[in-house]
This record gives structure tokens, sequence and C-alpha cells, in this order.
């Protein structure tokens, strides 16, 4: 998930050539926490609302289904980790404590099937037992039927998810129903496993129906995998920089990255980067500095 920064406008940008150009096609009056894009010109984005109202009201989501040149609100439950798979069909991520569809004290998965205007909750594998349970941390719905699920939890059993220069529990699970099952694909727990290290904060998830598909970390590193989440492979040296959001197609992928000193609060320094299934390393797009 993408941690919410200061309260702050929140400009959503749409590039037609990858990011080397943008455009502004919404101000919100709070911070973007979350994209989601689907064919036919569907785009959700979730904007935060800073506020001492109940978590359940703190914010907005926002649809166009014109390539971000109207929008309009369409729900008000807090939500993270967009992923639409095409007008209708979506999952998110609640955040702990979202007041509807029922409070829980672990982040959980929500389902819509008219386009964000409605959710539901669904049962997702990550156990919630003891301090190493595992909690939704992201997810990504490729096609109508096939997603991918991303749990973490808390690896040095303080009770509490990870923080900074911590380990973590990551899991990687499958779907071909529309997120109704979940298969494990892969567990790194006590040590690591095809190519994912216990160090780093899993943060989020984004697959290409092809099973190509990037994690991204904080306090780790950025990962690619090509066979649906069984293997990966590191992007860049450990914790040169921390994920913030990432996109997937069958043949591009893409990462928005920030210094880690940057982690806490506004960064100043964005960077927007790119790779293919062919490659192992990221090129940068375009870097935005702010004062």
């Amino acid at each position: 998930m993408i941690s919410i920064p200061q309260c702050h406008a929140g400009p959503i940008l749409a590039t037609t050539d990858g990011g080397h150009t943008t455009r502004v096609v919404l101000r919100t009056p709070g911070p973007v926490t979350s994209i989601g894009i689907a064919s036919g010109g569907q785009a959700w984005a979730f904007s935060f609302r800073c506020s001492s109202a109940p978590l359940c009201d703190q914010g907005t989501l926002f649809h166009s289904g014109n390539e971000g040149r109207t929008w309009q609100p369409i729900s008000h439950l807090p939500l993270d980790a967009l992923s639409f798979a095409d007008e209708s069909h979506g999952l998110a991520v609640l955040p702990p404590n979202a007041c509807d569809p029922g409070c829980d004290p672990f982040a959980s998965l929500a389902a819509s099937a008219d386009g964000g205007k409605t959710w539901q909750r669904v049962e997702t594998p990550c156990g919630h037992d003891g301090p190493l349970g595992l909690q939704v941390q992201g997810v990504s719905l490729a096609t109508r039927t096939r997603g991918w699920l991303l749990c973490m939890g808390n690896f040095s059993q303080t009770g509490r998810p990870p923080l900074f220069h911590e380990t973590a529990h990551k899991s990687i699970y499958s779907t071909d129903d529309g997120g109704h099952t979940w298969k494990l694909v892969l567990a790194v727990g006590a040590s690591a496993a095809n190519g994912l290290p216990r160090r780093g904060v899993p943060l989020g998830i984004a697959f290409a129906a092809s099973g190509v598909g990037v994690m991204w970390e904080n306090f780790g590193s950025q990962y690619l995998t090509r066979d649906g989440g069984l293997h990966w492979q590191s992007l860049e040296p450990m914790e040169k920089e921390n994920g913030l959001a990432g996109s997937a197609t069958n043949r591009r992928l893409a990462l928005l990255l920030a210094p880690p000193s940057q982690v806490i609060g506004r960064p100043n320094t964005l960077r927007l980067t790119e790779t293919s299934p062919s490659r192992a390393s990221l090129t940068t797009v375009r870097t935005w500095r702010f004062q």
C-alpha cells in the first residue's frame, strides 16, 4: 500500500506516451493514495480527506469513463491498492478498522461488481492468528477471473506490523475465479525463497494476465516475476529506493520510486521507471522534483 503523506492537494496526471509527458486531468483537495485503470478509458482514483472524521468518511473514490476528461465521486469507503479488470469488476484493500462493511483491526480485501459504487468484503487466506498472522497488503486483478494477492506479516514477533529495516513474512496467492478461492504460490518466512529475501517490507504488487508482475518494497528492493509469482528477480540493489506504486502489462512494467530518506512525509523527488519481461533492470522514464 502507499503510505499517506502529509496533507496536500493531489493532482491526477494522465499520459499517452508511457510517462514521458503528462497532463493534469483532476485536482483533488487531498492526496491521491491509489489509482486503478482498465481498458476502454476507465479510471479510478482514491483521494484521502485529512480530517478528524471517522475513518469510513476520510476520502472519496472518483471514477472516469472517458480517459480522465470528467470524473464523478462514487464512494466514500476508504480503499487502497485499487485494481480493476474491466469497467465493472475490481478488488481493493480495506485499511484497518474501515467502518463499512465491518470493522477489522487488520487490512482486508473488498470486491466490487458495479464499477466501484459498492463493495463487499472477500475472505482471503491471509491469517489473523497471533503476532505472525498475515494481513492483506496488495492485490492485482489482471482479468475478470485471474488475479494475485500479497499478504504480509510481522517477522520479529512484536505483535505489530513490520517497521523500518525489519523483515517480514511475504506470501503470494493466485486466483482463477475472481477472488472466490486462492491458491498459495510462494511463501517467505524464516528463510528466503525463490529470489525473495526476508529483508524488506512489501507494499504492493501488479500483474499482467500472462503472469508477468512486479513487487515493490520499503527498505528492501523491487522485484520482477515472469511465472506468476513463483520466482522473483531483484531489479535494483537492496535499500536503494522505496517503492510507491507499480503497474504491469504483458510487455511493459512500471514502478514509481522515492529515495529511502523521503519515505516519511511528502517526498521531494519521485522517479518513474520501467522494465520489460526480458530485462532485469530499471530505466528512468521521468523524474519529478518538488520544493
